[in-house]
């Protein structure tokens, strides 16, 4: 469960701050992050409703110093996200496996 939870969480945070067709269709490990051309434009990043009225009550120039350091900060948890995948972390893949093979014979033998 905590694989199919990661991947849910993961393309949640990635679509705050991509656009939709840089991850549409893809793995979520082959995304490139770090492309601005798979980045949203600044004011489209999504904030939340709560930050999103602070925002408009901001100048322009502190709004768009915010939204920078938010895309900043969206690309370090998609990147650190994306080193953490499931299929990278040998206890994730074994329960991912355990999905499908309720023995879980693949990964968990006892040595």
């Amino acid at each position: 469960m905590i694989h199919i939870l990661h991947d849910a969480m993961m393309e949640d945070t990635m679509t705050r701050f991509l656009k939709i067709e840089g991850i549409k269709d893809k793995k979520l490990h082959r995304i490139d992050i770090n492309d601005k051309e798979n980045h949203l434009p600044i004011k489209k990043i999504n904030t939340g409703a709560n930050v999103q009225a602070i925002l408009d009550q901001m100048n322009s120039e502190d709004r768009d110093s915010f939204l920078v350091r938010l895309q900043g900060a969206y690309i370090k948890a998609g990147v650190y996200m994306q080193n953490k995948l499931p299929m990278k972390n040998k206890f994730l893949k074994c329960l991912s496996l355990s999905a499908i093979d309720p023995g879980g014979h693949h990964c968990l033998q006892v040595q």
